[in-house]
């Protein structure tokens, strides 16, 4: 089987330099509660809304001045979708 056969076809993102308000907006209407940031068309990060409490806690109100760039997880693993999902 492949991967593409579990996946989800709709994928939401944002670019790095979407300001958090943009991304906290993004996320309240998403029920996955993550989404891909995109820089030219390639995948370089990812947001949950945990992230976004967890910069809370650490940032504040100050929260909103962050871009999604600052506070989104790097190391991202992804797969073509025609991966086969035994590999």
């Amino acid at each position: 089987m492949k991967v593409a056969e579990f996946a989800n076809s709709i994928v939401i993102t944002v670019s790095p330099e979407s300001s958090l308000r943009e991304v906290i907006d993004v996320l309240s209407k998403d029920p996955s509660g993550r989404v891909v940031v995109l820089k030219d068309e390639r995948p370089i990060g990812m947001i949950s809304t945990r992230d976004v409490v967890a910069s809370f806690s650490e940032y504040g109100f100050k929260l909103y001045d962050l871009k999604a760039r600052d506070i989104m997880s790097e190391d991202l693993v992804y797969v073509s979708p025609n991966e086969d999902v035994n590999n």
